[in-house]
């Protein structure tokens, strides 16, 4: 059997989009002949725990590495507690920073490059050379971000000859976050510069989306392959919608104040005050992390009544929740890479068959994977949403898609034809 390391920071019992793909991955490249071993932290910092989850990896060997988190040292610093989620970056959008909170963020954007799993490298490159010494792997895959995976990945390669393959689930220097830190020039020059030795040094890069790995492509002016993120067939084998009384506009996800959706809470606004059975029937219906700015906004728009909010649910439960939507809602960043975005989600909603109100732009690569959908409609991110095409969508209900190259299992057989010609 060929021998594959896989080296992620995410991986069950973490929960979150991050451990999605390659927690399928590893399993069917297993099934297509692949001896794999997965290379992970074993006390990595999560927001979400899903212990479900471990029932997909039954079997897949994993080596569990020391990892020194810098988030522990910034909770003691700002006396937050241990299950307080930390956004992404030390990023805090839902109040004013505090002093040190504007210190760490500073440190955290200038000292810890290429991110705060940066302490990972160098202890997992010499941990990864004597595993690699007695197992003989011949391909390593680096899964990204953290960017730090990349970095591991490419120390063991100057050291062996080992086949790499960098995968890039979201942006480096391009992700939205990215202009929010308060980088110094020197920093950002760095950061482009590690970026760019990734994307040379490596075997084959791949990216999640094609607007992804065009601008990759035009940094490093190589091949970039695309193999997208996807659902898992085996979720939706038994799926079913069930019936409901309510019209439940469904979201799954994080939201902050850049997924804000305003146009559709004006809409939905106008609609419970001018139409009685919208009034009656009408439930947001939202799963996951929720910025203020947007429970400010759907307050502002007399929607509060009729929303019902989780933080978290396991996968299997959000599934569940999903198989009560009327209408999934699948708002993009308004950022400039907002075209390259298709969050983990979209797939999930498409393999449903479920009507989908997408909010972003209409030349994206999110918008191009639904726009052969009769049941689903696309607004910019400023435009109003017009209600006749809201309503044809509710009309029209569900619809079979052909989603086959979608899979994860077809797309973990992008991965292995790639590996095999590496």
């Amino acid at each position: 059997m060929k021998k594959l390391l896989i080296v992620t920071y995410y991986w069950p019992p973490n929960g979150g989009t991050g451990v999605q793909r390659w927690m399928h991955f590893s399993r069917y490249l297993k099934q297509l002949g692949w001896d794999v071993t997965v290379f992970t932290p074993k006390n990595a910092e999560s927001a979400v725990i899903d212990d479900n989850l471990l029932q997909h990896v039954q079997g897949i060997k994993v080596v569990h590495a020391d990892i020194w988190e810098p988030l522990n040292m910034y909770r003691k610093l700002t006396g937050k507690g241990k299950s307080q989620r930390i956004q992404t970056g030390f990023l805090q959008e839902n109040k004013k920073q505090s002093f040190l909170e504007r210190i760490s963020l500073w440190v955290r954007a200038n000292l810890f490059i290429p991110d705060a799993k940066m302490m990972w490298i160098k202890p997992a490159i010499k941990e990864i050379f004597a595993l690699h010494q007695k197992e003989q792997f011949s391909h390593i895959i680096s899964t990204g971000p953290p960017h730090s995976t990349h970095l591991i990945a490419m120390g063991v390669k100057a050291k062996t000859d080992i086949k790499w393959l960098a995968d890039f689930r979201d942006p480096w220097t391009n992700i939205d976050w990215f202009p929010k830190l308060p980088m110094t020039k020197k920093t950002l020059s760095k950061h482009r510069d590690l970026e760019l030795s990734v994307l040379k040094k490596s075997d084959a890069v791949v990216a999640v989306t094609y607007e992804m790995a065009k601008e990759f492509r035009d940094i490093s002016h190589r091949e970039i392959h695309v193999i997208t993120n996807g659902f898992a067939p085996e979720d939706f084998a038994e799926f079913c919608s069930k019936k409901s009384d309510k019209l439940v506009f469904f979201h799954h996800g994080s939201m902050n104040a850049d997924r804000n959706p305003i146009k559709l809470w004006e809409f939905l606004g106008d609609k419970v005050k001018e139409n009685s059975e919208w009034r009656e029937k009408l439930n947001i219906k939202l799963i996951g992390a929720v910025d203020t700015s947007v429970l400010s906004e759907i307050e502002k728009n007399g929607l509060t009544k009729f929303l019902s909010l989780k933080i978290f649910l396991p996968h299997h439960e959000v599934l569940e929740a999903l198989s009560f939507a009327t209408i999934c809602v699948m708002p993009l960043n308004d950022t400039p890479n907002a075209k390259g975005i298709m969050p983990n989600k979209l797939y999930e909603y498409m393999a449903t068959g479920k009507p989908i109100i997408m909010i972003g732009p209409k030349d994206g690569d999110a918008a191009k994977a639904i726009e052969s959908f009769e049941n689903s409609c696309v607004f910019e991110f400023n435009e109003m949403i017009n209600g006749d095409k809201i309503e044809e969508c509710l009309k029209i209900g569900e619809q079979t898609h052909d989603l086959e190259k979608f899979s994860r299992f077809s797309l973990a057989k992008k991965v292995n034809d790639l590996l095999n010609t590496l």
